[in-house]
């Protein structure tokens, strides 16, 4: 399904920087597309992403530019922003 959809490149955190976010702005990328009975009604929506720190896809919860929200890869645990 990854490759039926454009992959987003992110933008590195640091750990020094990750340190300083606020938690309950941060979402962990999960490794598998969430079925749409997963998010229904929840106004949720997910795509696909390369982790800069180990660039495997992961999928991340969609958010718009201007929202501050920030993710965590479910693989190595690196942080990264979508925009």
């Amino acid at each position: 399904m990854a490759d039926e959809k454009k992959i987003h490149d992110t933008k590195k955190v640091s750990p020094d920087e990750a340190a300083k976010l606020d938690p309950k702005q941060m979402y962990v990328a999960i490794s598998a597309a969430p079925e749409a009975k997963e998010v229904e009604g929840q106004h949720l929506r997910y795509e696909p992403v390369h982790c800069v720190w180990c660039r495997n896809v992961v999928w991340a919860r969609y958010h718009e530019p201007h929202e501050v929200y920030w993710h965590r890869c479910g693989h190595c645990g690196g942080a990264f922003r979508r925009w």
